[in-house]
C-alpha cells in the first residue's frame, strides 16, 4: 500500500513540475513575442503567442498579443485569403481576450474597426447585437452601432437603435 501511495505521489509530483517548466517555457514564448512585436516582426511574434498560448492555455491575456499582431498584417481594402485570415484571427482572438478581461478598454473598438475595415458591416452588426446583450453595461457598443448601420446605408435602424438606446452610451 505504502509503495502504491509513494508512486502516486512521485507521479503527481513530477506532473506539477512538468505543468511549472510549460508554465515558464509558456513565459518565455510570451516575453520573445513581446520583443518581437516591438520589433515589429509580427508574424515571428504571432508565432511565439501562440506557442506560448499553446504551451499554457490558462495565459489568455496572451490573446490581445495576437489580436494586435493579426491586426498589424492586416491591410484594409486587399482582398486575399491571407489578408482576409488577417482579420479573422484578429476578431476571433479579441473576441477570446474579451472573455476573460470583457472591461478590457479599446478590445471592443479594435473589433468593430476590424468589421468596417474588412467590409464584414453585417456581421459587425450582429456581433455588437450579441455583445449588448451580453454586456448590458457597457455604454459603448450603442454608439459603435450607430457607425456600422450608418455606414451599411442602415440608417433608419441607426436612427431606431439611437433613439432605443438614447442616453446609454453617455
Amino acid at each position: 500500500m505504502r509503495k502504491a501511495l509513494a508512486f502516486w505521489a512521485l507521479l503527481l509530483l513530477a506532473g506539477m513540475t512538468l505543468n511549472g517548466c510549460q508554465k515558464i517555457e509558456a513565459r518565455m514564448e510570451l516575453k520573445r513575442g513581446n520583443s518581437l512585436y516591438k520589433d515589429e516582426q509580427y508574424k515571428d511574434a504571432l508565432e511565439a503567442f501562440l506557442k506560448g498560448l499553446e504551451l499554457d492555455p490558462e495565459a489568455t491575456f496572451a490573446w490581445r498579443s495576437v489580436g494586435l499582431c493579426n491586426l498589424a498584417l492586416f491591410r484594409p481594402g486587399k482582398k486575399t485569403q491571407e489578408n482576409i485570415d488577417f482579420a479573422n484571427r484578429a476578431i476571433e482572438a479579441f473576441t477570446l481576450y474579451l472573455k476573460d478581461f470583457p472591461e478590457a478598454p479599446k478590445i471592443l473598438e479594435y473589433i468593430v474597426n476590424l468589421y468596417f475595415a474588412a467590409e464584414r458591416l453585417d456581421e459587425g452588426i450582429a456581433y455588437l447585437k450579441q455583445f449588448s446583450i451580453d454586456h448590458p453595461l457597457d455604454n459603448t457598443v450603442h454608439l459603435h452601432m450607430v457607425s456600422l448601420m450608418t455606414k451599411a446605408g442602415k440608417i433608419p435602424d441607426a436612427l431606431e437603435w439611437a433613439n432605443t438606446h438614447e442616453g446609454s452610451s453617455q
